[in-house]
């Protein structure tokens, strides 16, 4: 996290207290979310995995 990004987060005051923002931190930025037609179901796993079954069916 660079101090132009820890600028626009301290704007959301419940997004600001609901994390751990601090310089040098990592964080996601997500962009273009799109809703599922379908829920994935799935156990929660740490890290970045794949989804091994078809999400069109």
């Amino acid at each position: 996290m660079d101090e132009e990004f820890l600028d626009e987060i301290h704007k959301d005051k419940l997004e600001f207290i609901c994390g751990d923002y601090r310089l040098g931190r990592y964080a996601w930025i997500l962009e273009d979310i799109e809703v599922l037609d379908k829920p994935l179901f799935t156990k929660g796993k740490l890290g970045i995995w794949n989804y091994e079954e078809d999400i069109n069916k």
